[in-house]
């Protein structure tokens, strides 16, 4: 098995997430100094950022600690994926779509280096971890209450849940064809 390193988008992602940090941190400073409107725009759409970066890391992080060693029921209701999934996949050309998106961590979902049962272990608690993200995606809206901008809040969470459906979408979209890859497998043996 390779070696494994951080992906260059996980660095991207760590490194972003720094660079909101500091310019949040720099924006707040400049607000607090000349009391500027504008500057105060800045220090909560970098705040913002921030959230949502910290927040995808801090998710994948911890659900890969969690679910380390638990068995997934594959074949659960909730996993299965539906008439209506195959449909929209296919209407969307998911499967060609699927092959440019970004993934922060690729040794993971290496079919060359992992096997079925770990793909399928992999992938489940990638779905796992995209779907809280999707949820937590939404807390920003809190930050309204605080700070205004109600729409513009509801807008960015609204964007990016999308983006983390997408990836929920790739992954029930890739499970039963790597189930079925396991089952032929299987009965070859």
């Amino acid at each position: 098995m390779s070696k494994i390193k951080a992906s260059k988008t996980f660095i991207l992602l760590i490194l972003a997430m720094v660079l909101f940090a500091v310019l949040a941190a720099v924006f707040y400073l400049l607000d607090k100094r000349f009391d500027n409107g504008f500057f105060f725009a800045m220090f909560v759409t970098f705040l913002t950022f921030f959230y949502h970066f910290i927040m995808r890391v801090a998710v994948g992080e911890i659900i890969t600690l969690i679910y380390a060693k638990r068995d997934f029921r594959y074949n659960a209701n909730r996993y299965r994926q539906s008439r209506f999934e195959k449909a929209l996949y296919k209407k969307i050309n998911l499967k060609k779509a699927k092959k440019n998106a970004l993934t922060a961590k690729p040794w993971q979902f290496d079919i060359n280096e992992r096997t079925y049962d770990e793909l399928l272990h992999n992938m489940t608690q990638a779905e796992v971890a995209h779907e809280i993200v999707m949820v937590l995606s939404f807390v920003p809206v809190l930050f309204s209450l605080r700070f205004g901008a109600l729409g513009v809040f509801v807008i960015t969470s609204v964007f990016a849940c999308l983006i983390d459906l997408y990836f929920v979408m790739i992954q029930r979209f890739n499970r039963p064809r790597v189930l079925a890859l396991k089952k032929k497998m299987d009965n070859a043996k």
